[in-house]
């Protein structure tokens, strides 16, 4: 099914404005503005979760600190690219098992809980220490 978006004129002029948009035709400029929007509506999420995160992060009790530790090393030493040098092969599996955790799809995150209490259940728990 086909939309059709109406973009006021004065806004239309505005997006020619934009650097590289000289010569685009008004559905290309739409694009334009849409993915500026998109650019600028990703660094206002980010802005808010850093400070959600520095609040929280502050009022975290130890136990609960030593608990995220890792993982936040693992996103700013490896994600970030501030420390590729210091990640050890059993950080790498580690970095690997949190990216699946983190942004696999619910039923790889499932298949994987199932696996891992499966592996738990009949081999110890030694076999995942």
């Amino acid at each position: 099914m086909k939309k059709t978006i109406t973009i006021p004129a004065d806004l239309l002029e505005r997006v020619k404005t934009i650097p590289g948009a000289s010569g685009m035709t008004d559905s290309q400029l739409v694009s334009l503005l849409l993915k500026a929007g998109l650019s600028a509506a990703k660094k206002e999420e980010a802005t808010t979760a850093r400070s959600t995160l520095q609040k929280i992060l502050s009022e975290l009790s130890d136990e609960a600190l030593v608990y995220v530790w890792r993982p936040i090393m693992y996103a700013y030493l490896w994600t970030d690219g501030h420390g590729h040098d210091r990640i050890t092969d059993d950080d790498m599996c580690r970095i690997h098992l949190s990216g699946m955790i983190a942004n696999g799809s619910p039923a790889a995150v499932e298949r994987l809980d199932k696996w891992c209490l499966a592996v738990e259940r009949n081999m110890g728990k030694e076999a995942l220490a």
